[in-house]
């Protein structure tokens, strides 16, 4: 979380919990990617949770610079790929499911060129009051659209769904964005990443309720024969 180092192992380990409760309503295989999601905020907040103690104790660097790195992977390689991948799967609308496939290979091309970003330029991390500055050093314009094409994997991918809590949920997600933008501008990424994280725990509310859960059929192409 991005307020403080207890604030960031408390938020983890509350997700924690929420993540495993979310797995064990899972009614079927498709729905294991999609349940996970607050487990992966809880890893990703429990790494936030070392870049505090890292910052507040200089000479930390390697702890600094390991558990950036890892906040930044889930952030920028992770989410891009497992968001849009996770809606996919379970959803059962032929037409949509198609919009979700195109989504999801934009994110796993999106985590794919945030790999080279990585390679290439240098990432850091800062506190500014309150919360941490995620900076990966890339040129400003390229970042600008970056973040831009960033939200195609992340946000679209709720609305694509033919859940209307998981739309409700996008809704709240590109909200948080939009306030993250407003009054955290220096420190979107992890403002970001704490709303999200927050806004995750529907996802046990969703699969816990029968009426809105949405479990894949399988597909059956049939061939027919003019002989």
């Amino acid at each position: 979380m991005c307020f403080s180092t207890t604030a960031s192992f408390v938020a983890g380990s509350l997700l924690t919990a929420i993540g495993v409760a979310s797995i064990k309503k899972a009614h079927a295989p498709s729905q294991y990617m999609f349940a996970c999601i607050p487990l992966v905020f809880a890893i990703q907040q429990f790494s936030e949770g070392f870049v505090w103690i890292s910052l507040l104790n200089s000479g930390n660097f390697q702890l600094q610079q390991a558990s950036t790195n890892f906040f930044l992977i889930v952030a920028l390689l992770i989410w891009p790929t497992w968001i849009p991948l996770s809606v996919f799967l379970i959803e059962e609308k032929r037409k949509r499911k198609l919009i979700l496939g195109v989504v999801s290979l934009f994110g796993i091309v999106f985590s794919a060129l945030s790999i080279y970003f990585f390679l290439v330029y240098n990432s850091s991390s800062r506190i500014t009051p309150y919360h941490i500055h995620y900076d990966l050093a890339i040129p400003e314009k390229t970042k600008t659209i970056f973040g831009i094409l960033y939200l195609i994997p992340t946000v679209i991918a709720h609305f694509v769904s033919s859940n209307k809590k998981i739309n409700i949920m996008g809704g709240l997600v590109l909200a948080s964005y939009l306030i993250s933008i407003l009054v955290f501008n220096d420190t979107v990424l992890s403002v970001w990443c704490f709303f999200s994280a927050i806004i995750s725990s529907m996802i046990y509310y969703i699969l816990a309720n029968n009426d809105s859960v949405i479990i894949t059929k399988p597909i059956y192409f049939s061939i027919k024969s003019n002989s």
